[in-house]
């Protein structure tokens, strides 16, 4: 494999990256919003708090875009790091440049949330060995249920619930691999959440090593709610 350069991307970008990990629906979405409302800059500017640059970088130059973050098996690892070269240059000439474009100051912690991150994890851990990674998994009949009652961009509606689950699977097995050897991996469960928000971010910024900063508390306690647990139980007719 082709050895990169692994000092900061820019002077001012540090390469402690805070590195949102979770299959689609498992609550990726509301961690990285907590994370950019109280002291992690996610460039939060698309749907979802996910960044746009990261985005494009996983579905275009990485995946080839379309349904491909849907393909099962899930991309070899040496398929996504054939295109280490070319990411690793769009990063060092374009992240900080786009993350000041979005509000970034500069200074503080950042990091960037998209789902297909789970599958091209060991590329960006060549880029980034010393980011900060946060895996959260959802039960995998809930993810089912959920992926399962809606469109998505580039596939359409998939109903098949077993594909679905199969896919987390995959998704949720090469970030364990991956996190594993890592030593910058905190991972939790989406139920341990919506039951006890406080308690459980309070754990993740202490290993953010942030402050868990006022108003947090207030926020998870007005926003998270445990009524998305079980709904596959719910909506099972039998």
């Amino acid at each position: 494999m082709q050895q990169i350069d692994t000092v900061k991307i820019t002077p001012q970008l540090r390469d402690d990256p805070v590195i949102v990990l979770g299959m689609h629906h498992s609550g990726t979405s509301i961690l990285a919003e907590i994370l950019h409302r109280f002291g992690v800059f996610m460039q939060a500017n698309m749907h979802h708090h996910e960044a746009k640059f990261f985005v494009d970088i996983n579905d275009r130059m990485i995946m080839g875009g379309g349904g491909n973050w849907a393909r099962s098996p899930i991309m070899p690892v040496a398929e996504v790091l054939a295109r280490l070269p070319e990411v690793h240059a769009r990063i060092q000439r374009r992240a900080y440049e786009k993350y000041l474009e979005a509000g970034y100051e500069g200074q503080s912690h950042w990091g960037f949330k998209d789902p297909r991150t789970c599958v091209t994890l060991p590329l960006f851990l060549e880029i980034f060995p010393h980011a900060r990674l946060l895996h959260i998994i959802r039960n995998e009949k809930d993810v089912a249920a959920s992926l399962a009652s809606n469109e998505k961009r580039g596939l359409g509606r998939e109903t098949d619930l077993n594909f679905w689950m199969g896919l987390q699977r995959q998704y949720v097995a090469r970030v364990q691999e991956y996190g594993a050897r890592h030593r910058r991996f905190y991972e939790f469960q989406y139920e341990d959440f919506c039951r006890q928000p406080v308690a459980t971010m309070q754990n993740v910024f202490a290993y953010l090593e942030l402050p868990f900063a006022a108003g947090a508390a207030d926020f998870l306690q007005k926003t998270v709610y445990t009524h998305r647990i079980n709904i596959a139980q719910r909506d099972d007719p039998g």
